[in-house]
This record gives C-alpha cells, sequence and structure tokens, in this order.
C-alpha cells in the first residue's frame, strides 16, 4: 500500500510539474516551427516520454528542466529534416540552432548552466546568440 502511495504522489508531481511548463513548451516550439501541428506533436512525444524517464523524480523544477531540454534535443533533431518558416525580427539574426537554443532555454526558465548542461548544449552558444539579440556580452543569468 505504501509504495502504491509513493508512486501515486510521484505521478502527481509530473503531472503538476508538465501542467506547469506545458503552455512554456508549447510556445516554444511553436515559434521555432511556427506549425501549431509540429508544436503540439513534439511536446506530447516528450510529455508522454518523461513519464517513463522522470517518474522518480518529484523535484518540480527538475522535471521541467528534463522536459525543455528533451524538447531541445527532439527540435535540433527535427529541424536538420527541415527548413525554418520566417520568425519575428528579433530572431532573424540568428541560425536555426541559436533560435531553437534561445527559445528552449526561455521556455524552461531556468538559469542558462543548469539547462545547458541538461540539454547537452553549449553555454557559450547560448551567451553568444543572447549577445546577438541584445548587443550585449557576457553570461545570461
Amino acid at each position: 500500500m505504501i509504495e502504491t502511495m509513493k508512486d501515486t504522489e510521484t505521478l502527481n508531481a509530473y503531472d503538476r510539474a508538465c501542467l506547469d511548463c506545458i503552455d512554456d513548451l508549447y510556445r516554444a516550439a511553436y515559434l521555432v516551427f511556427a506549425d501549431p501541428g509540429t508544436a503540439e506533436n513534439l511536446v506530447t512525444k516528450v510529455c508522454i516520454a518523461g513519464v517513463h524517464r522522470y517518474d522518480a523524480m518529484t523535484d518540480r523544477d527538475e522535471i521541467r528542466l528534463r522536459l525543455a531540454a528533451d524538447l531541445y534535443r527532439m527540435c535540433r533533431r527535427r529541424l536538420r529534416l527541415c527548413t525554418l518558416p520566417e520568425h519575428p525580427a528579433v530572431l532573424r539574426g540568428l541560425n536555426k540552432r541559436e533560435r531553437l537554443l534561445v527559445l528552449m532555454w526561455y521556455a524552461s526558465r531556468m538559469p542558462a548552466a543548469e539547462f545547458c548542461e541538461a540539454a547537452g548544449a553549449e553555454e557559450a552558444l547560448l551567451s553568444h546568440a543572447l549577445a546577438k539579440l541584445t548587443g550585449r556580452t557576457g553570461k545570461p543569468e
């Protein structure tokens, strides 16, 4: 009985983490691909896979970070196969990989170093992309 209660509590933590970040994940995927169907498909796949990967986790921030990192990797794979649509003028100076990294980091709402480590991305690339956008140099917070 105790094991069943523990599993329910863990699943609920995962569910709450998904509910907290699903809109941000969808928004980021939509901004990358400008296609609601693609964005929904990617976020759904990430959340379903996350149930199996992160069912033992109870820290909602950590789950959110892992989901954003997974979405980043999935989008990066998808980007290799397609061209990007027009984006808002503010993003036009970035290449595909930089756009994806900036949008996914923003969606994660986590410190840059944590997101980059979880996503397997280079923090220097994120810093460079943000410097292009803002005209400032230095590490993002």
